[in-house]
């Protein structure tokens, strides 16, 4: 019925942390804190509990002002779960890092790149032979080649908002790409939009839309598991939005009334078979 039944309780060291992965293969839950600049990883019973930390890895930190950081912002496994990709929006860097069949996290390599301003989120594609970053304070997506082994070869950055804008400093907020791996959506607070683009059998990306994202401040989204639908949360103007998803062209049409939802930040989806029920 949807009610939810707490499984297990952890006490954590770490801070809170703004993003979690889970790998079914591993059976490793990887969590980032933004707060602490770490990453841990969690052994995961087989109903799901989270049973035990299993390693905690500190990222470098750098001179911030009058200390040193590091602002560890999503963490997201490759395809079979032996790496992990985690970007420091403080610092400008994606880290690799393997993880050992225990869990044990290594930091095995960083990239930095001048395309690089606030790298906030990421996502990769099935196969983990793209990987997209989106920049918070550069409103922009920078496209990678994965070599399988954690190697990244950049060939791509592209704006999520238009060229000419003026307005206040937009931060961009989330990024996803649709079920068919044709699409990829990011998100833009302060411009208040969703912006759309195609991508081709090489993975580089063209502009399909912008769309207003029918609230303030859309700080994240989540699309459905069969890629007809998005849905929107607007944090500041309290609602949620649906989108539907234009099968072909990815474009995205709003339907139905916001729903009143109090600062909403992230989402999540449980489907059912029957969509209704």
């Amino acid at each position: 019925d949807g009610t939810l039944r707490e499984l297990s309780r952890l006490g954590l060291a770490t801070g809170h942390f703004c993003s979690l992965a889970v790998s079914g293969e591993r059976r490793l839950l990887l969590g980032a804190s933004y707060d602490a600049g770490v990453v841990a990883s969690f052994r995961l019973a087989d109903h799901g509990a989270v049973r035990e930390k299993a390693s905690q890895l500190e990222l470098p930190r750098f001179p911030k002002g009058r200390k040193e950081l590091a602002r560890a912002h999503d963490v997201e496994f490759n395809n079979d779960g032996s790496l992990a990709f985690v970007p420091d929006i403080a610092n400008d860097r994606i880290y690799t890092l393997a993880i050992d069949p225990d869990g044990t996290l290594i930091q095995k390599s960083f990239i930095s790149s001048d395309s690089f301003q606030g790298p906030r989120h990421l996502v990769l594609n099935a196969g983990a032979s793209r990987l997209y970053v989106l920049n918070q304070m550069g409103s922009s997506i920078v496209g990678f080649d994965h070599d399988g082994r954690g190697g990244l070869s950049e060939f791509q950055t592209i704006p999520t908002i238009p060229s000419d804008y003026d307005g206040p400093q937009n931060h961009s907020a989330e990024i996803l790409l649709h079920p068919s791996a044709k699409h990829i959506y990011a998100s833009n607070r302060i411009h208040d939009s969703l912006t759309v683009f195609q991508v081709d059998p090489r993975g580089r990306l063209t502009l399909t839309q912008r769309v207003s994202s029918g609230g303030a401040r859309p700080w994240s989204f989540v699309l459905t598991g069969d890629g007809e639908f998005l849905i929107c949360s607007n944090r500041k103007s309290d609602n949620l939005v649906v989108f539907k998803i234009g099968q072909g062209s990815g474009e995205l049409t709003p339907i139905g009334d916001a729903v009143r939802v109090p600062g909403p930040i992230s989402l999540a989806l449980r489907e059912t078979e029957d969509r209704e029920g």
